[in-house]
């Protein structure tokens, strides 16, 4: 990750982090459907005005199975996370939440049958239920609210389940439109509960602030800037603020609500963490991918590089003997141009796979570079996302 990279995960984290402690003053003056309600409107009105035109056509004829990840993924856990930290301090709710990762373990035999749970996720699992027993602190003089703490708690699998069926029911349909429209149907959802909680006399200002920063920065703002980062540097790299926001939180908490932060509330934080850590562990491949000698020869021809070429060259050399002949080349895959009787990746100047025969030449290896650089094509050098 770039400093840049490093820079824009802190600010997401601590912007999660803070929707706790929000979402703790807007509930001064305010019931918790209503806080929910408007947090939803205020973030659907937000990302419906940055979402492109015409990537709402993806979600044509899947009204019911967005409602029903609404329902888990926004409705749910904002209703329990309200009425939880009406029970419990900000900063342990944030740890709660931050145990997601185990739910989603405890949950994949049963939402994505034939996933396989590896031992060491198992490991995190327990790690990860301990911490919460750590943060319930039953041995304790001042534990806090069990009911608040199972609200919380179940709001996490909530958020669990919303996730693992994220990919069964709403595949390929963009982030920034789906989450829109996600939030727009919850709030709908959740309007008939707000009508009976409406209140009877104006919220203090910082109430109705809170709520506002809740649903533009926190909801909105957060989400935008988290599908940023995983357009920069890959959703492994942004997983990061599921440990990053919880310290944020307990931080706000301390320092501007004076919550006191125990022992055991330390302790619960970092088998949390821990847990979460070895869920998120992946196995590395075994062997050594055959490399077919390609290497990009500075940033810009790196960026324009195809796919397969920069992630998968074992597989790519795979695919070639089905386009390149003896004498030239039939056809060319997705992503590549055939010039002058080489094949060579669409922007990419001076990077030859093959050569015709037919012009004199002598069939080069696989992934040979040769020549000076070209003239770069109109567009080619341009990161994804930017």
């Amino acid at each position: 990750m770039t400093r840049r990279s490093w820079f824009l995960l802190l600010v997401l984290s601590a912007t999660w982090g803070a929707s706790f402690l929000f979402i703790d003053w807007s509930l001064d003056g305010l019931g918790a459907p209503v806080v929910v309600f408007g947090r939803l409107l205020v973030g659907a009105a937000t990302l419906a005005v940055v979402a492109r035109p015409g990537t709402f056509r993806a979600l044509r004829g899947r009204w019911l199975r967005l409602a029903v990840f609404a329902l888990f993924e926004m409705v749910l856990p904002y209703l329990l996370i309200a009425y939880g930290e009406g029970r419990v301090p900000s900063g342990l709710a944030s740890m709660l939440v931050s145990t997601q990762m185990t739910w989603v373990v405890l949950l994949t035999p049963l939402l994505a049958p034939g996933s396989r749970v590896r031992p060491v996720a198992l490991a995190g699992v327990a790690v990860g239920l301990l911490g919460v027993v750590a943060l319930a602190d039953p041995f304790g003089a001042g534990r806090p609210d069990p009911v608040g703490v199972v609200l919380v708690t179940a709001a996490a699998v909530s958020y669990a389940a919303g996730a693992l069926l994220l990919g069964r029911l709403l595949p390929g349909v963009p982030a920034v439109p789906l989450t829109a429209a996600g939030q727009a149907v919850a709030a709908l959802l959740v309007l008939p509960f707000a009508l009976a909680y409406v209140p009877r006399a104006v919220p203090p200002t910082r109430t109705l602030v809170a709520l506002a920063v809740l649903g533009i920065v926190c909801t909105a703002g957060g989400f935008a800037l988290f599908n940023h980062l995983v357009t920069r540097s890959g959703p492994g790299a942004a997983s990061l603020v599921s440990y990053l926001a919880p310290v944020f939180s307990v931080a706000y908490g301390v320092g501007l609500a004076g919550e006191r932060l125990t022992p055991a509330a330390v302790l619960g934080l970092v088998l949390i963490l821990a847990g979460s850590a070895l869920t998120t562990v992946r196995r590395r491949p075994r062997g050594r991918a055959v490399n077919d000698g390609f290497r990009p020869r500075n940033a810009q021809m790196a960026s324009s590089t195809p796919r397969e070429l920069r992630t998968g060259p074992a597989r790519f050399s795979a695919r070639l003997p089905d386009y390149v002949r003896h004498r030239g080349v039939r056809r060319a895959p997705a992503g590549l141009r055939h010039r002058r009787g080489r094949l060579a990746p669409a922007g990419v100047p001076g990077v030859r796979l093959g050569r015709d025969r037919g012009r004199g030449g002598r069939g080069g290896p696989v992934g040979e570079a040769g020549g000076q650089a070209r003239q770069p094509v109109q567009g080619a050098g341009r990161a994804s996302g930017r």
